[in-house]
């Protein structure tokens, strides 16, 4: 049906130094030697899972939601379980063309996929025939869902003695495409206009620099489609040429100086155009210059730098030849030295090599027929359309659990999802007599929350771990880290941002530590004569201490014999100890009265003192408490503890 606008939605924040990205066509890439790149939640995570070993060209494609569905070298095709596809063997592209292949959706049908491919003029093909410029197409549902190329659509040939080159933009219908080529030896470009209905109009220009036998170098579009860049890696020049997107004609260029020139890529406004010269660093062109030559920036002078791609982080990763690194520029959109070049920026773990997946704009992943905004669990998704010419509509939202708000009639609904996830939200629109139905896949996401807990004490030592993980967000430490987890290695007040699809929260945790408890009373004591005794554990570090006497404090004076212990504890553990304290008081020197004399009319009875643990020994050897005298004696009496 005609008069459905066609939209892209791009959900992004970016805050600090970290973005966060919803998933794209563009979040798996496979390149070199079975090198590979998850670019999860906007940050490029190295993966090791892929099979292509190739020296230059490749092609990547996931899903809309960011699930990897299929990859290329121009020769084999793999799918998601890295199996190649039944029949996705022997396409006719190159692993040493610099573009050997590029990925295509096929407009009006999301479960198709257009894989065109161009051998090239080294690996073999050289400058004689059958250096073909084909295509094939993959059926998303075939292969139980996995995929694979129609056996009815492999390999058919468009032009024999291509160009290492291929691109595509979007046709200025902006539902439909162009994908182009280029010949060599010569100077011409092919132009194939891609429908609903396939391939429906081939235009040819001949314009610009010979391709001679040397052909390697990429062709690029501009985000906007009305550009086409092209590097040949000889002394031919840089050359940015007008396209007209109404009739696929290539126009008269604009040529740089392009000696050794490789890669090229646009930025993502179109602003600025990024080239590669093998051995000889990255330069920048604005190209809305009235001198585009004069404009030049020396973003890196040295280095092997091969084939750029733009991440779905919106910034720009560059091929590092043979080696286990990608470069990468940070600041694509800003002129000089606000790019931000980052030498070595991704450690891919295994050497990549000349390429990086041909991605196209990602917009032409997104030829939908309406756009959904606001798409956050608890907000009001709005639904638009071009509502030109149609009478009547109805809306299943696919959220049964909303009960009765799950379908609707106006033209421009709004819906309160009930959950997360990916919802089939169906239009079915009426002009005159004319019904056609649309089917477009939404997600809802989840809410950010983020809670480090209590501030909190842990023992020296011991590993601490704050997890703030959760599923399309990123994360700023306190110290600029960014994964998801924070080991804790010391006293510090610890903070996080989480940059979410939907919310940006934060929250702050004081950690501090103790030390392992370690002390001695002493061993028992026994004291002779005093009335207090003061007990000392010495304890040097933070902790709770509990005499047996309920007290509480650092050193504890007794005055009575016992056994005392001591309970000390800390986030480290219990320590106790226990020691006994033992008063002896001193006998007294006097411990019978001055020399008497007595008329035995009464005997004398004589006692000791009761003192505790005090031995008393009379002069008759006994130890009796009282001793009587009743005749003319020497008594005496000792006392001994």
């Amino acid at each position: 049906m005609r008069g459905f606008r066609k939209f892209l939605v791009v959900l992004f924040c970016i805050v600090s130094s970290v973005s966060v990205t919803a998933q794209s066509p563009a979040d798996w890439w496979f390149f070199g030697q079975e090198a590979g790149v998850h670019f999860d939640g906007g940050n490029p995570i190295p993966n090791f899972d892929g099979q292509l070993t190739t020296i230059e060209g490749c092609a990547a494609i996931s899903s809309t939601i960011g699930e990897l569905m299929f990859y290329t070298g121009g020769t084999n095709v793999w799918d998601s379980t890295h199996t190649i596809m039944p029949n996705g063997t022997g396409l006719f592209g190159n692993p040493s063309s610099s573009q050997s292949a590029v990925i295509v959706p096929y407009p009006g049908n999301p479960s198709k996929f257009y894989v065109f491919t161009c051998s090239g003029c080294t690996g073999g093909c050289g400058t004689g025939a059958n250096c073909y410029f084909a295509y094939s197409i993959v059926d998303m549902n075939l292969n139980g869902g996995l995929g694979d190329i129609d056996t009815n659509f492999k390999n058919i040939i468009l032009f024999d003695s291509t160009a290492e080159k291929c691109t595509a933009v979007r046709h200025a219908n902006g539902s439909d495409l162009w994908v182009l080529g280029h010949d060599k030896p010569g100077n011409t470009f092919y132009a194939y206009h891609l429908s609903s209905a396939g391939i429906v109009d081939t235009v040819v220009t001949s314009i610009g620099a010979e391709h001679a036998t040397q052909c390697a170098g990429y062709m690029m579009g501009s985000p906007d489609g009305d550009k086409i860049a092209v590097a040949v890696t000889t002394n031919n020049p840089i050359e940015i040429f007008p396209f007209d997107q109404t009739s696929g004609v290539v126009g008269t260029p604009d040529s740089l100086i392009g000696n050794t020139a490789y890669g090229v890529h646009f930025s993502p406004s179109g602003q600025y155009l990024y080239v590669t010269f093998l051995g000889q660093g990255i330069k920048q062109y604005d190209v809305t210059a009235a001198n585009i030559q004069a404009s030049e920036y020396i973003v890196s002078a040295s280095g092997f730098a091969g084939g750029m791609a733009l991440g779905p982080d919106e910034r720009l990763y560059v091929a590092t030849s043979l080696t286990p690194y990608l470069d990468r520029i940070n600041f694509p959109d800003i002129g000089g030295a606000g790019c931000q070049f980052q030498d070595s920026a991704v450690f891919t773990t295994v050497n990549g090599g000349y390429g990086l997946p041909n991605n196209i704009d990602l917009s032409l992943f997104n030829l939908g027929v309406f756009d959904a905004t606001d798409l956050c669990l608890g907000n009001a998704t709005q639904f638009d359309f071009d509502s030109t010419n149609i009478n009547s509509v109805s809306w299943n939202f696919g959220d049964p659990g909303s009960g009765a708000s799950n379908t609707s009639t106006d033209f421009f609904p709004i819906h309160v999802f009930s959950d997360t996830g990916l919802f089939d939200v169906r239009l079915i629109a009426t002009a005159d007599t004319n019904v056609d139905t649309a089917i477009q896949t939404v997600r809802i996401y989840p809410r950010q929350s983020v809670d480090l807990g209590n501030d909190t004490t842990i023992c020296v030592g011991e590993q601490f771990v704050l997890d703030v993980s959760q599923p399309y967000a990123g994360f700023l430490w306190q110290d600029t880290s960014s994964s998801d987890t924070f080991l804790v290695n010391g006293a510090e007040l610890i903070y996080v941002r989480v940059i979410g699809v939907c919310d940006t929260v934060s929250d702050t945790i004081r950690v501090t530590y103790d030390d392992s408890i370690s002390f001695d009373l002493g061993p028992d004591t026994t004291l002779c004569g005093g009335t207090r005794y003061f007990l000392d554990a010495d304890i040097q570090v933070d902790a709770e201490l509990t005499w047996s006497t309920g007290d509480s404090l650092d050193t504890l004076g007794v005055t009575q014999s016992g056994q005392y212990f001591l309970l000390a504890s800390n986030t480290c553990g219990v320590v106790s100890d226990t020691v006994e304290v033992v008063f002896k008081p001193i006998p007294a020197t006097s411990l019978l009265p001055a020399d008497t004399i007595n008329c035995f009319d009464n005997e004398i009875v004589l006692s000791h003192p009761d003192l505790d643990s005090t031995t008393y020994v009379w002069s008759d050897s006994s130890s009796k408490k009282n001793y009587r005298v009743d005749t003319t004696e020497t008594v005496w009496l000792a006392a001994f503890n």
